[in-house]
């Protein structure tokens, strides 16, 4: 996430939409570490399993959660989604 993002945050509606975008950041980072241990731990059910994805609960949450941002920026307006927290 880039330093200028809370820079350019100007407006109550801003801070609020910046801290969804944070909440995204936290959660790929947790999906991303998840993953990594998977990997570390030689545990190939994940990789080789066609449907794992569909069934991963916080990447279903990071989809959702993408798929709202996208719409609430290309909106220009804030909203809110319990995806997002």
């Amino acid at each position: 996430m880039t330093a200028l993002a809370p820079l350019a945050a100007k407006t109550d509606s801003d801070q609020k939409a910046l801290q969804l975008l944070k909440n995204e950041h936290t959660n790929l980072g947790e999906w991303d570490n998840a993953i990594q241990a998977t990997v570390h731990s030689l545990n190939a059910e994940k990789s080789v399993n066609p449907v794992a994805a569909q069934n991963d609960p916080l990447l279903a949450k990071i989809s959702e959660c993408g798929n709202f941002l996208n719409a609430m920026l290309v909106d220009g307006e804030f909203a809110d989604s319990p995806s997002c927290h």
